[in-house]
């Protein structure tokens, strides 16, 4: 996976994100495999903006 470092905080933040708006509309197995494969392939940001509350409850369960 490819990085890019945020140069106020110097955090590493993956150039490959995932959104949520389509993980809201999947049952919440397929939701949470979805959020640990990304997370085990390195992917490091997720676009929370468009999930609504029930993505960081997923969130959770996926970490």
């Amino acid at each position: 996976m490819e990085y890019r470092i945020n140069q106020r905080t110097k955090d590493r933040i993956s150039v490959i994100g995932i959104g949520s708006s389509y993980l809201s509309d999947a049952t919440e197995s397929e939701a949470v495999q979805a959020l640990e494969l990304a997370y085990e392939k390195g992917v490091n940001y997720i676009d929370m903006a468009a999930g609504g509350c029930r993505m960081f409850r997923l969130l959770w369960k996926s970490v």
